[in-house]
């Protein structure tokens, strides 16, 4: 009876440590996961860096359009037009590298008798449109360019655009001051919510850089050269940077 009662003793004596070690563990293991998930959580913050930049390089596109009865004599006059165009482009400095023809097709024409009752349609000729982009690293140019290409036969111009050639130098300065301006967000931001910072766990950005674009329809009866005003390019970075808190 006596041996039955110190077993009794022994084993709730030994279910007890079980039982406080259990506890103690369980409560080591909530405070470790709660310090966990604190160390995850996380802010964001952004910041804008601009920078004003004149464009240096114009694109244009200059197209010849003819028509004829006879495709070979469309494709003829059509080449000696565009033919026409760039030499005297490169008579203004255009380098020949700058040069591309951006598209070339002929189509035929239809005339259509009694149309409207569902007529037979008949072969009126063909139209050779031929397209021609360059690029002028002269900006001064443009005017001439312009002038020189609708005297020599153009017939269309139908987009300018002015860029800047080395816009990654630009948007570096840009994202400089972004990531500054987002670093210091995030820094006042942790005050005001009294936690600090921890690593940087992800960065994102957004660049924007809005260009001159002109769109305009020249006939070869214009004789004058347009001014084109360049003024500055916008360049603007924002930067996004999130970080961990505790």
């Amino acid at each position: 009876m006596f041996e039955n009662r110190k077993l009794t003793s022994l084993f709730l004596a030994v279910l007890s440590v079980f039982v406080i070690a259990l506890i103690i563990s369980s409560s080591i293991w909530a405070y470790s996961k709660t310090k966990e998930l604190r160390s995850k959580s996380e802010i964001s913050s952004s910041g804008v860096g601009e920078i004003y930049a004149k464009p240096d390089t114009a694109l244009i596109s200059f197209s010849v359009i003819t028509e004829s009865k006879d495709v070979s004599d469309a494709l003829e006059k059509n080449s000696e037009k565009m033919n026409n165009i760039i030499e005297s482009l490169k008579e203004i400095g255009v380098e020949e590298k700058n040069l591309k023809t951006s598209s070339f097709n002929i189509y035929p024409k239809y005339d259509y008798i009694d149309y409207a009752s569902k007529g037979t349609r008949v072969l009126a000729g063909y139209e050779a449109r031929n397209e021609l982009q360059v690029k002028l690293g002269d900006i001064s140019k443009i005017g001439s360019a312009i002038e020189m290409a609708v005297s020599r036969g153009a017939n269309e111009v139908s987009s300018l655009s002015l860029i800047i050639e080395n816009q990654e130098e630009f948007e570096k300065i840009a994202r400089e001051e972004a990531v500054k301006k987002a670093k210091e967000k995030a820094e006042e931001l942790a005050g005001a919510l009294d936690v600090k910072l921890g690593k940087i766990i992800a960065y994102s950005e957004n660049n924007y850089v809005p260009y001159y674009r002109d769109y305009a329809n020249m006939s070869s009866e214009s004789s004058y050269a347009p001014e084109i005003e360049p003024g500055e390019n916008k360049i603007q970075v924002t930067a996004v940077i999130t970080y961990e808190i505790y």
